[in-house]
């Protein structure tokens, strides 16, 4: 651990200016203003000749700057600053996000134990999330039946099957980009029989369509 040394700022000072130990000047570090720190009433200096800052009693680079500023800016917010079902350390997720009325911010999962802290500081247990993620995905699938019924004037159930991603013989082009998405490789004729496709995926799955209906399906 590097030496400190101080500089007092006058006598009877309340604090000490930190002074780098690495640069040969020694020159007194100076005050910075960031708002994360000042909310949580923590002093924040930095080193005018190599730029390295001075908080929570040692010298830091860039890199340890910007995870403490996150780190108080959680806490601010009412966020632990470290699981509270193992104590492992929190990182940022939209995976799993609060809409508010202004804003959206992000929630903080526990890579240890896949806890889940949520912006309000209310936390979901791992043997929750599966249940979780399987009524945003029931909710995002019925948000997507509604949009092809209105894009394409399909039924629900048609609209709920393409979304499933099961496509059949005699459905259109639109069908199967909605349900497989575009080819990675398409070939296409032009006879007096009419216009043939050929839609190459990933892994084998191709379908063939005669004048923009499916003829054929391999999955």
């Amino acid at each position: 651990m590097r030496a400190i040394a101080f500089l007092l700022v006058a006598a009877g000072a309340a604090s000490a200016v930190p002074v780098c130990p690495t640069c040969e000047d020694g020159a007194p570090a100076v005050a910075v203003a960031e708002e994360e720190f000042a909310r949580a009433g923590v002093e924040l200096w930095q080193c005018p000749a190599c730029g390295e800052y001075f908080f929570n009693g040692g010298w830091h680079g860039a890199f340890e700057l910007e995870a403490e500023k996150k780190r108080l800016a959680r806490r601010a917010d009412g966020i632990p600053d470290a699981c509270p079902a193992c104590g492992g350390p929190l990182d940022e997720t939209y995976a799993y996000v609060l809409t508010t009325e202004t804003a959206k911010k992000p929630s903080y999962i526990c890579y240890r134990c896949w806890t889940v802290v949520f912006p309000d500081g209310t936390t979901m247990a791992p043997e929750d999330i599966q249940a979780f993620e399987a009524e945003r995905r029931k909710v995002a699938e019925k948000d997507r039946v509604a949009e092809l019924v209105r894009e394409y004037g399909w039924d629900e159930a048609r609209a709920a099957r393409i979304v499933a991603g099961d496509v059949r013989v005699g459905d259109e082009v639109n069908a199967v980009r909605e349900a497989w998405g575009p080819p990675a490789r398409a070939e296409r004729t032009i006879s007096p029989d009419g216009i043939r496709e050929r839609w190459l995926y990933p892994g084998g799955k191709a379908a063939e369509f005669k004048d923009g209906v499916a003829t054929a399906l391999t999955e």
